[in-house]
């Protein structure tokens, strides 16, 4: 009661922020409670381990070191998402120039001495180093991310889908931005993307990249990144189509799970043949009549 009514001076983990003398907490709104609730209770905290810190030790050192010390601390038991600060690409990068700077350097191994001609190897740790992707070189090592589409309109209604060309649900298309949130959360960074040509998997890609923050990346097309074509079961739901079709439920079943018994091959009558369409224009007539049915083995 005796402080002055100007706004006080907050300070937490280095950010400024003014707060009023008094917060009555019944006119904060639902969002901004929690956001309050969550502030305090990471200041307190930190402010107990700083001063348990400060008594155990300000014995010890001198008042410049200590505070160095406690600074330290509080930044390492910080919380939030964990960043991704090394992928394997720069991790080998390292070890990279690191075995160049080495001394005694002999001839290095002929199991990749075409991948990195001019990096030579101690003679004694040419079998220890045999099978380390650092060896290889920089330019050969590279981060795979695998991203599957979100759910679209077939996976919701539980339809064979293949090559036929459906969008994505509301879910989907959350799912979709939540892969590019947590790609922007953890800081990988995309150099280049590769996606089908069709529309639910086109979609997830745009939409995660622009989440990522990355939307100027290159992005490559293929018909050969499709989902493997289902041929005649396309469109059917996975349930009765067997029966749709007279087939016995058993052997559909294996078409659906195992790795290489195709389905029933699509017809130029099937209402959704993909011969006429124009994306599909530059697969050879061998390859037009391949892709009427595809197991996992034939994709």
């Amino acid at each position: 009661s005796e402080q002055p009514q100007a706004k006080r001076h907050c300070r937490m983990r280095g950010s400024h922020s003014l707060l009023p003398k008094r917060v009555s907490l019944s006119d904060l709104p639902s969002c901004q409670f929690s956001q309050f609730t969550a502030t305090a209770t990471a200041t307190a905290t930190s402010t107990s381990r700083l001063l348990s810190s400060k008594s155990s030790s300000s014995s010890n050192k001198g008042p410049g070191s200590q505070r160095d010390e406690d600074s330290n601390k509080i930044h390492n038991q910080r919380s939030g998402p964990i960043r991704i600060k090394g992928t394997p690409r720069s991790a080998a990068a390292a070890r990279l120039r690191k075995i160049k700077t080495m001394k005694g350097m002999g001839h290095i191994s002929d199991n990749y001495a075409k991948y990195a001609p001019d990096l030579e190897v101690p003679h004694t740790q040419q079998e220890e180093n045999k099978f380390k992707l650092a060896n290889y070189g920089e330019e050969s090592l590279y981060t795979l991310v695998l991203l599957r589409h979100g759910e679209s309109e077939w996976n919701k209604q539980n339809r064979y889908t293949g090559w036929s060309d459906v969008n994505l649900t509301k879910q989907g298309e959350i799912e979709a931005r939540t892969a590019g949130r947590l790609l922007y959360e953890n800081g990988i960074e995309i150099d280049h993307a590769f996606t089908s040509v069709l529309k639910r998997a086109s979609f997830s890609t745009n939409m995660a990249l622009n989440m990522a923050k990355q939307h100027w990346v290159p992005v490559t097309k293929s018909w050969r990144l499709n989902e493997r074509h289902y041929g005649a079961l396309q469109g059917y739901n996975k349930d009765t189509a067997w029966k749709d079709l007279g087939m016995d439920q058993e052997l559909v079943m294996q078409m659906r799970r195992s790795y290489d018994v195709p389905p029933p091959r699509m017809d130029d009558d099937h209402p959704y043949w993909h011969g006429n369409d124009r994306r599909y224009k530059q697969l050879s007539a061998e390859q037009l009549e391949d892709s009427r049915a595809e197991s996992l083995k034939d994709a």
